[in-house]
């Protein structure tokens, strides 16, 4: 139902994909696994938004937020985090927006520093090919040679650890480089060094036609 309920999303077909995260809501009354009851209720908040219901929205990220929560389950809270922030400011509750901006930001850069992330499409002179360009900079730790050299292996302990005490399994990177692969594209890392941050770069290959 998560799924159908994203690519129904991801064609503009709103009221099917909100009929999807709805039943898959309701399959999950009894369930256990609190993370997969978070992405529905992130997924049905996102396309309450799309179709003006902006307070509906905020309830059902705060429901995935306190399940987060109660389970540890640290990427439903920051999901629910950063929709809640995005909500918030469009409701100009910049209070609450500002909170919920602040508790995203502490997973992997320091107190008081910030995350920077941009997207971008370079295309060369006519050519039918461009790429799209995402960059996400951080303030935190940096890393070393070492090891941005062993980052996107699997079940590697990096030196440079989460500000914020979270565990880690070393395998989110090389999932990553996995998933971005399978879509002809590449990522990678740069760092000066530790304590001067790091920045993450995902290239992905799309088709450009001309008028």
């Amino acid at each position: 139902m998560y799924h159908l309920g994203n690519v129904e999303e991801l064609k503009g077909n709103l009221k099917e994909a909100e009929g999807y995260f709805r039943r898959g809501l309701k399959l999950l009354e009894n369930a256990t696994d609190k993370y997969i009851i978070c992405s529905h209720l992130s997924g049905l908040a996102d396309v309450l938004y799309k179709t003006g219901r902006l307070s509906k929205a905020i309830k059902h990220y705060q429901k995935a937020l306190k399940l987060g929560e109660e389970s540890s389950a640290k990427e439903s809270i920051y999901e629910a985090h950063e929709g809640l922030y995005h909500y918030y400011k469009k409701q100009k509750n910049y209070a609450k927006a500002l909170y919920h901006h602040e508790c995203f930001l502490k997973k992997y850069s320091p107190k008081g520093k910030g995350i920077l992330a941009r997207a971008g499409l370079i295309q060369k002179n006519q050519a039918t090919t461009a790429e799209v360009l995402i960059t996400i900079k951080d303030e935190g730790l940096g890393m070393t040679q070492e090891d941005i050299a062993k980052a996107f292996g699997k079940f590697q302990k990096l030196s440079a650890r989460p500000t914020a005490g979270e565990s880690s399994t070393g395998l989110g990177l090389s999932i990553v480089k996995e998933v971005v692969e399978l879509h002809g594209g590449k990522v990678w890392i740069e760092s000066e060094g530790r304590g001067k941050g790091t920045t993450f770069f995902v290239s992905l290959p799309t088709h450009i036609t001309h008028d």
